[in-house]
């Protein structure tokens, strides 16, 4: 039994982070974008667990959770694994340091689209 409700409000959460991200770097923003992209793919993440009563709080255990239920056991894609891995420590490294890394506006803007193919498998499964 899926939990639509739940899931379908962590999508909303990912759609608005996706579309902050989005005008950040419109705005030639270096750093909010790669945060915000990130917890647009957290949100979707949560989303899926959702989808099949998962309940996880700790960014960890998200991850964990979305690699080995969602990847190795339902079969989800694993570059969205990866992706999500990857999201997560720029995150870190923009959040949590003095000399973050920087992101260009073109790099930028293909992690969001990266993001985008995560949010429409998303979408697709929750439309099914």
């Amino acid at each position: 039994m899926y939990d639509f409700t739940e899931s379908e409000k962590w999508l909303q959460k990912a759609r608005d982070c996706h579309e902050d991200a989005d005008i950040l770097i419109d705005y030639g923003k270096k750093h909010g974008p790669v945060s915000k992209i990130y917890y647009s793919a957290f949100s979707c993440a949560k989303a899926l667990l959702a989808l099949h009563k998962i309940k996880a709080v700790k960014h960890s255990t998200v991850i964990s959770f979305f690699g080995r239920v969602l990847v190795k056991e339902k079969g989800f894609d694993k570059k969205y694994g990866r992706f999500l891995n990857k999201a997560f420590n720029k995150r870190k490294n923009v959040d949590y340091t003095t000399s973050p890394e920087e992101f260009s506006r073109k790099e930028q803007k293909g992690y969001l689209k990266h993001h985008l193919s995560l949010y429409e498998q998303q979408r697709i499964i929750l439309i099914k």
